[in-house]
């Protein structure tokens, strides 16, 4: 294991903190995992930065490692699309009354839309 500890260039103890530090970091996403689903059964469409800020995570974990951490368990949420329609054809069309047309000058035609009104 000696070999391996100066081929990587981590000491001994530098090796078993990490696995140690790892170890935790592991336990800590899965409670917080379990607090942020017992929150998403009262709120479904609350977002993780509210959750965070709901949780008072503030010393514990920052805002981005939290939305990293939730991003990989598969906590956000996913976008809804609007479903808004902003114009509706009508059943009636106006014909096109400029088909045809021969234009000689300037000003003799003006045309414009006023469809999102």
């Amino acid at each position: 294991m000696q070999e391996l500890y100066d081929i990587s260039g981590l000491s001994r103890q530098g090796y078993h903190k990490a696995c140690k530090r790892l170890g935790l970091d592991i336990d800590m996403a899965q409670r917080l995992k379990e607090m942020v689903v017992a929150v998403r059964k009262e709120y479904p469409r609350i977002s993780i930065r509210k959750i965070h800020k709901m949780l008072k995570l503030e010393g514990t974990v920052g805002i981005n490692g939290f939305e990293r951490m939730m991003s990989r368990q598969g906590m956000t949420l996913s976008s809804t699309r609007s479903k808004i329609k902003t114009t509706h054809r009508g059943s009636f069309a106006y014909a096109n009354l400029v088909n045809g047309l021969k234009l000689s000058d300037i000003n003799q035609l003006w045309v414009s839309d006023i469809t999102y009104y």
